[in-house]
């Protein structure tokens, strides 16, 4: 499975969810070319009507989700990012490799959850009107304080003049959505506590700090690897009954989630091993928030229904729990125990939005 730095992930990929919502998976009656380019139906969305090959030209009204039933198609999506983050991006869509990468699927995904983030900011009347500057500022602190480092490391050479440009204009193209829903989310989520709010939070997850969990996870892949799009039809019947398989088996002998994952699991890096990750923090920054949030929240032993992320759905089960570190509540520790609850409403900020809003993914 691969991993995503979670700057990237954070949210992004992360509609928090302990089940698997089935409308993703629903079917719809089929529906003309011609009735599409006349304007008189929406474009195909369900199983096995997504062309294999996109063509932006002729698929850009392809609707790729609904939110509370409003569709959003490829080309508003496309437009967005062209006006605020890449000129290039809707001339290089000319291009089918381009439409059809696995990178393409991510931006449509950041996009929803702006969305559905937008709708949260109407709700509680917020304004928003410094949000582009609140998002320069992030990308130009995640340019400075990773992305030029990283490139300068990788590249052994310092970066000025035109190659920085450039640099920084390749970082907003790729980070553009990204830094957006994490502003979006420090307005939503700004953070500010009170003393005892911090006190009464260290007082019940002391065990987030220092401490780690072992756990291991069968996981059922949901996207091409090829193209990063969701899986349709039959392909996802076939996941259905496989996922169906394995629950069952657990149910009669929960001991063997090893043997089941080294037989079923889609993940090569770890099905060799029973599937097991290992110990990670609460906020590991190389897996999905919805997998750790899950593993931190069962029993030693216990084994979850099905977890989704934006990779796949995923049986977890909790090994053990160590504290390496007991951190002692002290003045100059307030603001990373602040900073954890913020990441932690952050989160549970999400999972409130998959329960306000039917929010529906095609691809």
């Amino acid at each position: 499975m691969q991993r995503l730095p979670l700057l990237q992930l954070l949210v992004p990929l992360c509609l928090l969810s302990a089940s698997v919502p089935g409308q993703w998976w629903g079917s719809a009656s089929a529906v003309s070319r011609a009735q599409v380019e006349q304007g008189s139906a929406e474009m195909p969305i369900a199983a096995g009507q997504i062309p294999d090959l996109l063509d932006y030209a002729k698929h850009k009204d392809l609707i790729f989700a609904k939110l509370d039933g409003r569709a959003i198609r490829l080309v508003e999506m496309v437009r967005y990012v062209n006006t605020h983050y890449d000129p290039g991006l809707e001339e290089r869509l000319a291009v089918p490799r381009e439409i059809n990468s696995s990178e393409f699927p991510k931006l449509l995904h950041q996009y929803l959850l702006i969305q559905a983030l937008r709708l949260e900011v109407k709700r509680q009347e917020l304004a928003i009107s410094k949000l582009p500057l609140r998002t320069d500022q992030f990308l130009a602190s995640d340019f400075a304080k990773r992305y030029k480092p990283n490139f300068e490391k990788a590249n052994k050479r310092s970066l000025t003049g035109e190659t920085k440009k450039n640099l920084e204009i390749r970082h907003r193209r790729e980070l553009g959505l990204a830094m957006e829903l994490k502003a979006l989310l420090d307005r939503l989520v700004p953070g500010m506590y009170k003393i005892s709010e911090i006190r009464g939070f260290y007082r019940d997850f002391g065990r987030y700090f220092g401490g780690k969990v072992k756990f291991a996870h069968i996981f059922f892949e949901t996207r091409d690897r090829r193209t990063g799009r969701l899986y349709q039809g039959n392909r996802m019947l076939e996941l259905r009954a496989k996922l169906r398989t394995v629950q069952l088996a657990l149910r009669k002998d929960p001991t063997q989630f090893e043997a089941l994952a080294a037989k079923y699991s889609d993940d090569k890096v770890t099905r060799e091993k029973g599937g097991v990750i290992g110990f990670v923090t609460r906020l590991n920054e190389h897996l999905p928030a919805e997998m750790l949030k899950v593993a931190w929240e069962l029993n030693n032993g216990e084994v979850s229904k099905p977890v989704e992320s934006y990779y796949g759905i995923h049986l977890i089960r909790r090994i053990s729990f160590v504290q390496h570190v007991f951190p002692i509540f002290t003045p100059g520790r307030i603001k990373e125990f602040a900073n954890f609850m913020k990441r932690l409403e952050a989160e549970n900020l999400i999972i409130e939005l998959k329960k306000r809003h039917k929010i529906e993914r095609f691809m």
